[in-house]
């Protein structure tokens, strides 16, 4: 590759374990091909080792707190910009509260917010709409009895996030 030759990096990122195989298909591709691999590097998010060995970020950290934001931002349906790293740990202290089933009120009292619709839009619904929780009354999303649970996906972003 000429060396004045800038590479981008092509960021593929879903919360969607059914389309894993195509993701890897389209990396593989990407780098088989003599002309694309020449412009272009592919980056799967969930290529990034999961590591809880560090308490304090790091500068190596940087780079996978913004791939972190980003998937966040994704989740949330919100531009990368508005997703601050305040933000990230306000669904850190959620998914936490949330590793057991959790009342709306308790997961909203985790995080610290006094809004309840605000919490509700800005936080629930998203992170419900891109299964990062689970009702456990699915087919009852207004039941008093409702509980809200972190799932696998959740979990697997809440492991990267550096604390």
């Amino acid at each position: 590759m000429p060396a004045a030759t800038h590479r981008s990096t092509i960021f593929l990122s879903s919360v969607q374990k059914e389309l894993q195989t195509e993701r890897r298909a389209l990396k593989d591709f990407v780098h088989g091909d003599p002309l694309l691999s020449q412009f272009f590097e592919v980056f799967l998010f969930e290529d990034i080792p999961v590591s809880s060995s560090t308490t304090q970020a790091t500068p190596q950290d940087k780079p996978l707190l913004s791939i972190v934001l980003d998937e966040l931002a994704l989740a949330l349906g919100q531009p990368t910009t508005q997703v601050t790293t305040q933000v990230a740990e306000q669904v850190g202290k959620l998914l936490r509260a949330a590793a057991e089933p959790a009342t709306r009120e308790h997961l909203q009292d985790a995080v610290g917010l006094q809004n309840r619709e605000h919490f509700r839009q800005t936080y629930l619904e998203p992170l419900l709409t891109a299964r990062w929780l689970e009702r456990t009354i699915p087919d009852k999303p207004t039941s008093p009895h409702q509980r809200y649970l972190r799932t696998a996906t959740g979990a697997a972003w809440l492991a990267r996030l550096p604390t």
